[in-house]
């Protein structure tokens, strides 16, 4: 509508102007005699031609006015097409700040727990290194209260101690009732108990058949000398000590 109201102006003034150029014509051939008829006819034609030029002109311009304006209409319409991109990746934006702050959000909240479980452990490294320090001072104790003489000494009642350790160890018995083979005596609390067997019957009084042996108080052998009583060959005693 701009551009239709513009060029309706224009073509009005040029309108306008031919009006005048044929006024001026007239008011020539009113005031005009013939002799100076050839000279005015060529003045008018050099004014309708640079009327006409004028409007040529006008019109060129006119137009590339309507092109600036189509090419204006064009670049606001790319401006407004740029305007809602910027408008939608500011709302993107908004999104992902609200998006990186809770991560923020998160991080710092982790960052807290990392700290307490930092100074935790800083509480038990630190109790560590106390119990190091007791046991290097400790250890220095034992380093100036150990030398050769007393060394020597701790090593004796060491050895004594053990010797009556196991002594005490051997002279205990398990509780309950049991009998075990007797070497000579029987340990305090047991009884002997003894028994035999004589005149074994055997194949022969060899030692393939008879083994002689003694184990402690028992023993097993031939039943006087060997091979003097055919068939009746072996002898066995068993002595035992019960409780």
């Amino acid at each position: 509508k701009a551009v239709v109201s513009t060029q309706s102006g224009h073509y009005g003034r040029g309108l306008t102007m031919t009006r005048l150029c044929f006024v001026l014509v007239l008011a020539f051939f009113a005031s005009t005699t013939k002799a100076d008829y050839d000279d005015q006819i060529d003045e008018l034609k050099r004014l309708i031609l640079a009327s006409i030029d004028a409007q040529a002109q006008l019109i060129g311009l006119v137009t590339q006015e309507s092109i600036k304006i189509s090419e204006l209409r064009i670049s606001l319409a790319g401006l407004k097409d740029q305007v809602s991109g910027i408008k939608n990746s500011t709302d993107f934006m908004e999104i992902r700040v609200g998006k990186l702050e809770e991560t923020i959000s998160g991080l710092q909240d982790n960052a807290g727990r990392m700290a307490a479980s930092v100074s935790g452990v800083e509480e038990e490294v630190g109790r560590v290194k106390e119990s190091v320090v007791e046991i290097a001072s400790t250890i220095t104790t034992i380093e100036s209260d150990v030398t050769l003489e007393n060394l020597s000494e701790r090593m004796a009642t060491s050895e004594a101690d053990f010797a009556d350790a196991l002594e005490r160890a051997q002279s205990k018995w398990p509780l309950g009732s049991y009998c075990i083979l007797a070497n000579g005596a029987c340990p305090a609390g047991f009884t002997q108990q003894s028994a035999h067997l004589r005149a074994i019957s055997t194949y022969a009084a060899t030692p393939t058949y008879v083994g002689v042996g003694s184990f402690g108080s028992s023993r097993i052998g031939c039943h006087g000398a060997c091979g003097q009583y055919p068939k009746w060959y072996a002898d066995l005693f068993i002595v035992s000590c019960c409780k």
